[in-house]
């Protein structure tokens, strides 16, 4: 048994060829910024503008076009994450 994970572990075609099983977890947007802004906040002092600012301009972008395409693949073994970081 091997588990891949990682936000391109179902992006290319050879991986997938070699998979038996794929799983694909994903979590809300809203959840995912508001995690990010705490760890980012929290653990690496960085200001919320500039957290803000990069999920914007790059992290929800780049999520859409090479992220969220890989739902498809994950048939219907899909697993959404809805839990808030606060609880």
């Amino acid at each position: 048994m091997l588990i891949l994970e990682g936000i391109f572990a179902l992006h290319d075609q050879r991986v997938l060829d070699m998979l038996d099983l794929k799983i694909f977890a994903d979590a809300e947007p809203d959840l995912c910024l508001s995690r990010r802004l705490l760890r980012d906040v929290r653990e690496r002092g960085r200001d919320i503008e500039g957290c803000i600012k990069q999920w914007f301009s790059f992290v929800k972008p780049n999520y859409h076009k090479y992220v969220e395409p890989q739902r498809n693949v994950g048939g219907k073994s899909n697993y959404s994450c809805t839990s808030s970081p606060l609880s």
